[in-house]
């Protein structure tokens, strides 16, 4: 009950945000990357600046979300290789904010969301 919550403070927050959003998609687990981590970027490209690194088998909350205003202009990922995050759940255990940005779609495999994820 308490993610049914959190998901539905982050959708309404989303809604306020500056990013363009069609709906929530749901989870998804990440991948082991020759890296060893993923990043989490600003934007739906590898062009945008890193926010985080995440590590294989971290637990995503995942939107459909194509699109990312920045002032008068809009930067949309049409191709789907990138998906936007609207929360890392490793991240954001006991904080008031969520972890929030775009990671590769290659590295991750949906999975269906629990509460302890």
């Amino acid at each position: 009950m308490a993610v049914r919550a959190l998901l539905a403070a982050a959708v309404l927050l989303a809604a306020a945000s500056d990013q363009a959003r069609a709906g929530l998609d749901g989870c998804a687990v990440v991948l082991p990357t020759p890296d060893g981590f993923l990043s989490l970027r600003a934007g739906p490209g590898a062009r945008f600046g890193e926010k985080a690194r995440l590590r294989a088998g971290d637990h995503l909350w995942v939107t459909d979300t194509t699109c990312l205003r920045q002032g008068a202009r809009t930067i949309c990922d049409s191709k789907r290789r990138w998906f936007h995050v609207s929360s890392v759940r490793r991240l954001d255990r006991g904080r008031d904010i969520t972890t929030e940005g775009w990671v590769y779609a290659r590295h991750l495999k949906p999975v269906e969301c629990r509460d302890d994820s």
